[in-house]
């Protein structure tokens, strides 16, 4: 969007509280602005199911819907993660032409430059676990460490693991041992909620270091961790 506004190029963005709302909304947008949309552009989530959406995509029942080659995945990493024409449907950070993605690209200093690096001996004795849902530390996600490694490392050195999900929130109140396998969270780990961004950038420039759990898709959050001088650890890219 920061480039797109230095270029004046036009842009919406749809939000929602949840994907299908998002992809119902933007149906409706598209079927107002029609042709004059070259693009929309979604995350891995979104697209996959506005194309299994009939108030989003174009179909017989909603000829007016969005066409399947307009819609493109911002997949950062070059996961994969599908679209039914292809890779080429897939917006990159990273140039990967052997795989046959879209090198997009990605800049991030025009916003963490403004919070700068905080010394090392300033910062909480903290590292924070890169993951939007505690659903990331279980199977079927790739799961490469063991669930008791967080408590054994924190009584060993004394570093406090965090993670910032979306259940902190929305499972409050609720008895641990009463929640779903995918919902619960793991002895060492203490979850500090989903944040607005300048207060997650705050996170990163006061914690020692962000662990990535091996499978990023989009999120930028390794290089804004870098760009305010937190090192960032992921064993598979």
């Amino acid at each position: 969007m920061w480039a797109l506004n230095q270029l004046e190029y036009p842009f919406l963005v749809v939000t929602g509280a949840d994907h299908n709302e998002t992809n119902t909304r933007l149906g409706e947008v598209y079927e107002l602005l029609g042709p004059d949309v070259k693009m929309v552009i979604g995350d891995y989530l979104s697209i996959p199911q506005c194309l299994h959406n009939k108030a989003c995509v174009e179909s017989n029942d909603k000829p007016l819907g969005i066409p399947p080659h307009k819609l493109f995945i911002f997949d950062g990493f070059g996961q994969d993660v599908g679209h039914p024409l292809g890779r080429k449907w897939h917006l990159t950070f990273y140039p990967q032409e052997e795989k046959n993605y879209t090198y997009l690209g990605l800049t991030i200093e025009h916003y963490c430059h403004k919070f700068g690096v905080v010394p090392a001996q300033e910062r909480s004795n903290k590292i924070y676990i890169l993951g939007k849902d505690r659903s990331y530390l279980h199977a079927p996600s790739p799961t490469l460490y063991p669930e008791t490694m967080w408590q054994s490392l924190a009584n060993k050195t004394g570093v406090q693991f965090t993670i910032g999900t979306q259940q902190k929130e929305k499972l409050k109140g609720l008895d641990s041992r009463a929640l779903e396998p995918k919902d619960q969270l793991f002895d060492g780990i203490i979850d500090i909620g989903s944040q607005a961004r300048d207060q997650f950038i705050y996170e990163l420039q006061h914690h020692k270091a962000v662990i990535g759990l091996g499978w990023p898709v989009q999120p930028s959050t390794a290089l804004e961790a870098l760009c305010v001088g937190t090192p960032f650890i992921n064993r598979k890219l």
